[in-house]
Order: structure tokens, then C-alpha cells, then sequence
């Protein structure tokens, strides 16, 4: 899977070498919410996707892509998970890749009394 997930992300970036740098499963409680951040640097692009079928949409802030994490956070210091925005779909059991480490997004708390599973895997580009 990895390989030809690989290639995916070869073909969204341009890149020529994706790799796989992090893999991550984020167990979300009733209630619990990802506050608004960046994926980590190195991450060329992020693929993310429900284990459960239960997740809401991920909010989203290109508009914010140029802003540095600085200005970003003065801008959303108010809030761990901002109103508006744009926002894209979790969907359960298919990944979708966005540019995670340059587009703060972030997760809305959990409203229903289920527990679920988010998955994510970051790929960066090893040939530079």
C-alpha cells in the first residue's frame, strides 16, 4: 500500500521521491477536538481518512497558506478550533491528501457519543 500510496503523492506534488515519514492514529472521545495547527514541516503532503465512520469534515484555512505559524497563531489565539473557514471531508476508509503542514486546519469536538478512529500518514519528498 505504501508504494503505491507513494506514488499518489509523487504524482499531487510533483515530487519525485515520497516517503513515508509518520503514521498516526488519533483516538477521539466524545467531546475531544484537534486544536488548530500545521502538520510537521517535513510533511510534503498529509493523506487522512476515518478507521470509523463517524467523523465530521476537517475545517481549513487556506486562505491562511502564506501566513508564518507566528502570524497564525496571533491570528486564532482566541480559539482552539476557529468558526468559518472552509472545510473538507473525513471520509471513512478513503484517504484524502491535502498540504497539511502549510494549511492550519483543525478538528471540531466529537457531538456524538461514539468513539472514533482517525488515521493519517505524511510523506515527504527525499530527493532533496
Amino acid at each position: 500500500m505504501c508504494k503505491g500510496l507513494a506514488e499518489v503523492a509523487g504524482e499531487a506534488t510533483g515530487s519525485a521521491r515520497m516517503t513515508p515519514i509518520r503514521f498516526g492514529l488519533k483516538f477521539y472521545e466524545p467531546g475531544d477536538y484537534m486544536h488548530v495547527h500545521r502538520d510537521d514541516g517535513k510533511c510534503s503532503i498529509t493523506f487522512s481518512c476515518g478507521l470509523t465512520p463517524g467523523l465530521a469534515s476537517m475545517g481549513w484555512l487556506p486562505r491562511m497558506r502564506w501566513l508564518t505559524t507566528r502570524q497564525v497563531a496571533d491570528r486564532l489565539s482566541d480559539t482552539p478550533y476557529p468558526d468559518g473557514g472552509e472545510t473538507f471531508p473525513v471520509r471513512h476508509r478513503v484517504l484524502t491528501g491535502f498540504d497539511g503542514s502549510r494549511i492550519p486546519h483543525w478538528r471540531t469536538p466529537l457531538d456524538s457519543q461514539s468513539r472514533e478512529v482517525l488515521i493519517t500518514i505524511c510523506f515527504t519528498d527525499l530527493s532533496v
